[in-house]
């Protein structure tokens, strides 16, 4: 067996890029789930919100993670009804909705010998027949020297559903010990009659397949029956009369795995004792499963995961830190073409040619990562067999790692990582090359937003993660090497030591972690006239300080010398980024001004899309919302662009006065690099003839192919960015009127998922032609039956009279429709009318009250208020 320094980097990966990949051409279904979280001592008043909010089909966790399942027939704007008055809510933290990903299988023709025998499973024992290299299998035959699993190690398969009669795997199948067949919920876990696991997708205790045989070969590979004379063996599926390990059947879809389902599942694994959970499959990227896979890494629950069959890069959720990613090998120890690759890879196992369990019972030969991923996570229970005293997951990794035979490069690389998986040699790693250092961690009372305390052995960037309500650890580390451990928690000045340990021996250490010094930053929201606002401010790290609804004044108390980047938005109003340095025990005062955006949350803007590619509405399927959400304009909203793509976004005409203005909006891209992107032009003749106006600098290649028809020559963005501010100076057009555009191109090759904007805004003497202006901007505190006046002023910035109408919205809803009074409005006047009104009958909380003008039949400009009722 190799030995070597145990060093690993659990790689981050930012929720953008691979978030969004809803599969082209994918089912209605990717829209059948909306999801949103409360805090945890909130969840109990999640299915409330919910209901006020229109639905019906309603399921909350644990963690506070609701889900709603959509009916396939409901309407889009009520769709918009129901995400923006969840986004609104004070108590929840963020919205998504999670569309289904696909099975991390490929295809490969169908092999049912009527009598399978164990020498075509060469992934178990390779004998170099069949043009392979002898050796060149995970490990098995000499593994079951040492153990063949035990039945008391559960690993939790969540897939398509599981044949639960097939006669290899019948005897693997985990039983809830808690549970029987009553029509009621016996161990008071939220399931009724759960005695073989779940479905998740249905919502019953069946977690059959009814036509899918994915997750019944994903099962064979970890748990079939061995030594039993009849079908196949599998790595820990016991020997004869000894049982091994035991399979928890979950079923997470069955025609494409379900995102919606997966953190439910994952949560119900964990709680139910799991000690692996294995994913065959890929997703977009969601928060909720973000958390759950969090959950699991704080249980110590192992989490593997195939990295996918795209032949480029890892695909969710395998890219998340807390995750395994596994690639394929070749019978030739190759890394398999199809199998994806990149920094994300931890090991590799066996992906082509997998005889396996398949339905009804049948036998099959199998390609895909989805066969690797269940190799790995068999050999990590034979690992917990074999030392059941410590069946944590950062010791099954740390022995799978230290075990894994070498491949390509040395070291960890972007095809095997650390290596192909050997099963035998994680067993004697674990035995022969490991120790441990344990003990406590105490923290003061001021824990800060992060609830988790990491323990780090600085030498190997590996960390455990310490509950602080129970502030024990136990981090393995390499035997006989000293080492520094470092204990850090969010908030407190880190702790440390060197130690060195003996195999198999454990020394303790326990840390004391003090509060670091902290300072305030305080400020009030005002609207663009000086006068008090209300909205919600947030800072950046969002992960550790949540959103906070205010009337006008907030206040954060955050880390001596951090910097803070705060926002504000309200309806249709929105701040710059404001940049604050904080000083320990020094409290910064700061105000954020709310000015005049068009958000896309409540009306499009007056952008005209062609090219079918441009969309507005939500991002349902993508990145979390967490610019702002839900509404945006997206090429396209969700899955990818098609090849050769031309389309364009133009805004309505804008008049510069004399001393000119500034456009600003925020966007996100995910294009192939060097060949596909888009820019900003700017036409001065109604759209006749465009120039480029951003980005200023051409890209990396100095400007786009002959391939990219529709930007050929020209200067863009391109390839991968996260969401960005972008200000483009419209001084050298003051006097004139101007359109400006988005363009997308792309070339015939591989295409990305797209480009996406949002919180247009214009400053200076730069102006829409017809622009609206309410006021106040912001009702606070008031009461359904109140009287109070709104201020409404209509401007013509153009060069014609114009007759707008004006449409007045409350939640999406309008609910009244006027010509402006006074009749036509001459070019470059405003008319200012007083609009009395009576507050309608609407629950507490925050709504939104929009009025939008639109003239010629198109919306040219829209402005908002926030109305916050008692």
């Amino acid at each position: 067996m190799i030995s070597r320094s145990l060093q690993r980097v659990f790689a981050l990966t930012a929720l953008l890029a691979a978030s969004g990949a809803a599969h082209a051409g994918a089912s209605p279904h990717i829209h059948r789930w909306l999801t949103f979280r409360v805090p945890e001592d909130r969840r109990e008043d999640a299915r409330a919100i919910a209901q006020r909010a229109g639905a019906s089909w309603i399921r909350v966790n644990r963690l506070g993670i609701t889900d709603i399942r959509l009916p396939a027939d409901l309407p889009e704007p009520d769709l918009w009804r129901m995400a923006r008055r969840l986004e609104a809510h004070p108590w929840v933290h963020w919205i998504e909705f999670p569309g289904h990903g696909e099975w991390a299988i490929q295809p490969w023709p169908a092999l049912r010998p009527d009598d399978p025998r164990f020498a075509e499973q060469w992934h178990l024992d390779n004998d170099g027949r069949s043009g392979g290299v002898a050796g060149a299998d995970i490990g098995a035959i000499k593994a079951w020297t040492m153990t063949s699993g035990s039945p008391d190690v559960i690993v939790a398969v969540l897939d398509s559903g599981i044949d639960l009669e097939h006669p290899d795997l019948r005897a693997s199948i985990w039983v809830n010990p808690g549970e029987t067949k009553n029509d009621l919920d016996d161990d008071n876990n939220g399931y009724v009659d759960d005695i073989y696991g779940w479905d998740f997708v249905n919502h019953n205790p069946d977690p059959r397949p009814t036509e899918s045989a994915h997750g019944t070969t994903v099962a064979g590979c970890v748990a079939a029956k061995t030594h039993n004379t009849q079908g196949i063996a599998s790595i820990a599926g016991g020997w004869n009369d000894n049982p091994g390990v035991r399979i928890m059947a979950l079923q997470v879809g069955e025609a494409n795995p379900e995102s919606a389902a997966l953190d439910d599942a994952i949560l119900y694994a964990v709680d139910q004792g799991a000690v692996v959970i294995t994913l065959s499959l890929s997703v977009p990227a969601s928060q909720a499963i973000a958390l759950a896979v969090e959950e699991a890494r704080r249980a110590g629950v192992l989490v593997v995961c195939a990295a996918g069959n795209t032949a480029n890069n890892v695909a969710y959720p395998a890219t998340l830190e807390g995750i395994v990613a596994v690639s394929g090998t070749t019978r030739e120890d190759a890394h398999w073409s199809s199998s994806a690759r990149g920094p994300e890879v931890e090991l590799a196992a066996p992906a082509q040619q997998i005889l396996t369990t398949d339905l009804f019972p049948r036998y099959s030969s199998v390609n895909g990562t989805s066969f690797a991923s269940p190799m790995v996570a068999g050999a990590a229970a034979l690992v917990a067999s074999y030392h059941p005293a410590l069946p944590h997951r950062d010791d099954l990794l740390t022995a799978l790692i230290l075990g894994a035979q070498d491949l390509g490069p040395l070291g960890r690389d972007e095809q095997f990582g650390w290596g192909r998986l050997d099963a035998h040699g994680a067993l004697v790693a674990r035995r022969d090359e490991l120790g441990h250092i344990e003990g406590t961690v105490s923290i003061s009372a001021d824990r800060g937003p992060d609830p988790l305390i990491r323990v780090t052995g600085r030498n190997l960037d590996f960390a455990v993660w310490a509950e602080p309500a129970r502030g024990t650890y136990r981090l393995p580390l390499a035997a006989n090497t000293e080492q520094w451990v470092v204990s850090t928690a969010y908030g407190h000045l880190p702790d440390s030591t060197s130690v060195a340990v003996a195999a198999g021996k454990i020394v303790r250490r326990d840390f004391s972690l003090e509060p670091a010094p902290r300072g305030t930053v305080r400020g009030r929201l005002v609207d663009e006239r000086g006068s008090p606002a209300g909205g919600t401010v947030r800072i950046s790290p969002p992960e550790m300080h949540p959103p906070v609804h205010t009337p006008t004044n907030f206040e954060f108390t955050l880390l001596a010398d951090s910097v803070a980047v705060l926002t504000a938005r309200a309806v249709l109003r929105a701040s710059a980024p404001e940049t604050l340095s904080v000083e320990a025990d020094v409290v910064t005062e700061t105000e954020l001004s709310l000015e005049p955006v068009q958000d896309f949350d409540h009306v499009d803007g007056g952008f005209i899309a062609a090219g079918g590619v441009w969309s507005h509405g939500i991002r349902r399927a993508g990145a979390p919302l967490h610019w702002s959400a839900p509404g945006i304009w997206g090429a396209p909203l969700e899955g990818g662009y098609p090849p050769l793509a031309d389309a364009t976004l133009d805004t309505p005409p804008i008049v510069i006065g004399s001393t000119g203005g500034r456009a600003t909006f925020y966007h996100q891209m995910a294009t192939e690099a060097g060949f596909d992107g888009g820019n900003v032009k700017l036409s001065t003749d109604g759209g006749q003839t465009w120039t480029v106006v951003e980005p200023e600098q051409p890209y990396s290649l100095g400007s786009f192919p002959n391939g990219n028809v529709a930007l050929s020559g020209e200067s863009g963005w391109a390839g991968m960015h996260a969401w960005r501010r972008e200000v483009i100076d419209l001084s050298p057009w003051a006097g004139e009127t101007v359109e400006l555009r988005w363009h997308l191109g792309s070339d015939k090759s591989v295409q990305g998922e797209g480009w996406w904007i949002d919180d247009f805004s214009l400053s200076g003497e730069a102006h829409p032609e017809i622009q609206v202006d309410l006021q106040p901007s912001t009702l606070v505190g008031v009461r359904p039956g109140d009287r109070v006046v709104l201020e409404l002023t209509t401007s013509n910035h153009g060069h014609v009279e114009q007759s707008p109408s004006l449409t007045f919205w409350i939640d999406d809803s309008a609910v009244r429709e006027i010509n402006l009074p006074g009749g036509p409005l001459p070019p470059g006047k405003s008319r200012s009318v007083s609009i009395p009104a009576v507050v309608p009958d609407l629950p507490g909380g925050p709504h939104s009250l929009v009025v939008e003008a639109k003239t010629r039949g198109r919306t040219l400009h829209a402005a908002g208020a926030l109305v916050a009722i008692r």
